[in-house]
């Protein structure tokens, strides 16, 4: 534990360093904007519009995230206005240097040829792709609980003022990024527990006062959003949540996210075991760990499993707030476990095959139905499509998921059409406010609502079903009064179709 730190880099490494941040530059770029704004990218155009005060508030009354990300979209967009790039670089940014910062983490613990591999996963991992190009705060979650890492493990190692403040300050960020860096932050604590229980009488005690002020620092800080975080949580128990419970299956698709595929998972398994199993026969002497292996893997398997097991074990019993895209500071440590039983080969062409194995796993999440946004539709071609043949005077249904609803209006504005608009869907989106900024929307209840009765003709737009996801058919609500004359599937998977106003005798 009182290891030196390794030695900085020298020409080979820095390249081979350079040469991975390039890749995970290039991967985040291509495509940034091919895809059409999500409903949860909407809302953060809608919070980043707001003033710093009024973000505060709206996530008092409503929102379950923290305000960090909010405010600096809101300085983003002040800045490059709204638009696929300005919502989703700034996420791109955080995703690259979470990269960096997990090479100088997994170089602290385990080496920088092990390092170099770990960051490389991460560069390439499609799972971490996908939300660097996702205008959300999960990047910027993911960067602060790395940075925290770094920082704890510098501070273990040497316990000075100076450590501490350089540990609070992206720890208390990283409280007020997600609600999963209390947990991060928790899992620390846990490790530091056992580890400072592990060390003699002399050391022992100063070390815990450090902790436990440095600890309680970070408690008050952290406070304001904590009260928040607890009303919410009770207003979630009453009036239920949208995240499902959890299930074994949810846990083996999390791993398929790790992996990058289905057919690698069985390999990573592997390699997590012969990691685990591996300190219990021997302790790594090498000078160039910050830890000895035993601490490091400890340290791996505690960050992992406070991201995992807590929620899901809570997401049984009260709120779900066990979510795929929630666990991203799990990543690091997943990665490097994984590469700690791949330098545990015997022979070098074991290793490097390995390794191979490893990166090549995560092409699949690049192509076919594995890919994330697969199903991402084209809204703005479907505003489009609508701006270039719809008229003033001809009325447009939307029916879909809420997501769709929140997000088609945007590109419906930004195309400036003039024809009224109505939203058709079941169900209705609770506001705990009636100031709140979240977007009211209309349930259209068969045959035809009032709005587009009187009109002659009417665009009806549908997002076709996505995983299991129900929505009215038009046949479902249209009724007598109108029918189908045409359909346009030009529009990837939103379907325009006319309907037109039947003569009633």
């Amino acid at each position: 534990m009182n290891s030196a730190i390794p030695a900085p880099y020298n020409r080979l490494e820095a390249v081979l360093l350079l040469a991975v941040l390039g890749v995970a530059t290039l991967l985040r770029f291509i495509g940034i904007a091919d895809h059409s704004l999500s409903g949860d990218e909407i809302t953060t155009i809608d919070f980043a519009a707001l003033s710093l005060a009024e973000i505060a508030n709206e996530i008092r009354i409503w929102e379950n995230h923290p305000p960090l990300y909010y405010w600096i979209m809101h300085f983003v967009v002040d800045l490059f206005g709204v638009s696929e790039y300005s919502i989703r670089i700034p996420s791109t940014i955080f995703g690259i240097a979470a990269v960096y910062y997990t090479f100088v983490l997994a170089r602290m613990l385990f080496g920088t040829a092990s390092a170099l591999v770990v960051a490389a996963l991460l560069a390439v991992s499609p799972f971490a792709v996908t939300y660097s190009q996702d205008g959300r705060m999960y990047t910027l979650l993911l960067l602060f609980s790395v940075i925290s890492s770094v920082r704890f493990v510098i501070w273990t190692r040497e316990m000075t003022l100076r450590n501490m403040v350089f540990y609070w300050v992206p720890s208390v960020l990283l409280v007020y990024t997600h609600v999963y860096g209390i947990l991060f932050v928790f899992g620390q604590t846990v490790f530091m527990a056992f580890y400072v229980w592990s060390q003699d009488t002399s050391t022992r005690w100063p070390m815990i006062r450090t902790w436990v002020t440095g600890q309680f620092l970070l408690v008050v800080a952290s406070l304001p959003w904590l009260l928040v975080l607890a009303i919410r949580a009770m207003d979630h128990q009453e009036d239920g949540f949208w995240i499902g419970v959890p299930t074994l299956r949810t846990v083996i698709n999390i791993l398929f996210d790790y992996t990058g595929s289905r057919e690698t998972a069985a390999l990573w398994v592997l390699l997590l075991g012969t990691a685990v199993f591996s300190v219990f026969q021997s302790r790594d002497k090498s000078g160039e760990f910050a830890f000895t292996r035993f601490w490091a893997v400890a340290f791996c398997i505690v960050t992992i499993g406070i991201v995992h097991v807590i929620p899901f074990l809570m997401s049984q019993v009260s709120t779900p707030v066990y979510l795929h895209k929630y666990t991203l500071p799990a990543m690091p440590g997943f990665y490097m476990l994984g590469i700690l039983g791949v330098s545990l080969l015997h022979r070098v062409p074991a290793k490097v095959l390995a390794c191979l194995i490893l990166l090549a796993g995560m092409v699949p999440g690049y192509t076919g139905s594995d890919r994330m946004f697969a199903y991402s539709p084209a809204l703005s071609d479907a505003a489009k499509f609508l701006k270039a043949n719809a008229a003033a005077e001809e009325g447009v249904v939307l029916c879909g998921r809420k997501n769709f609803l929140m997000t088609i209006p945007h590109y419906l504005e930004r195309e400036q059409i003039e024809s009224p608009v109505v939203m058709a869907w079941t169900k209705r989106v609770r506001r705990s406010d009636p100031e709140s900024i979240l977007r009211p929307v209309v349930a259209a209840p068969p045959p035809v609502p009032e709005q587009i009765r009187h009109l002659d003709k009417v665009w009806y737009l549908h997002l076709d079903d996505v995983g299991g996801i129900g929505c009215e058919r038009p046949q479902d609500w249209v009724g007598e009064d109108f029918e189908i004359v045409d359909r346009n599937s030009s529009i990837y998977r939103i379907p325009a179709t006319r309907l037109e106003r039947r003569s009633v005798p």
